[in-house]
């Protein structure tokens, strides 16, 4: 069942969705439905992850990199 709701938008959001949305060739209603249904997939993959679990291996340092950097004073005491 389909539900009409009402929100505000930045104009230039709305101005960039119509774009897409032509040159796509559908109508602005699909682009943001399949926005929100791609949007809400991927918020599901990340379960109930911790950013910290989600992005392991994202930064790739030589572990003596990671433990001098680890090991430094954030105060900058020595």
């Amino acid at each position: 069942m389909r539900k009409k709701i009402g929100t505000a938008l930045h104009e230039h959001l709305i101005v960039s969705m119509k774009e897409l949305a032509s040159v796509d060739g559908v109508s602005l209603n699909e682009l943001l439905e399949e926005a929100i249904v791609e949007y809400l997939t991927q918020r599901r993959k990340g379960g109930g992850q911790s950013f910290l679990e989600r992005t392991r291996g994202s930064v790739r340092l030589p572990p003596e990199v990671v433990a001098e950097i680890m090991s430094e004073d954030p105060y900058g005491g020595d």
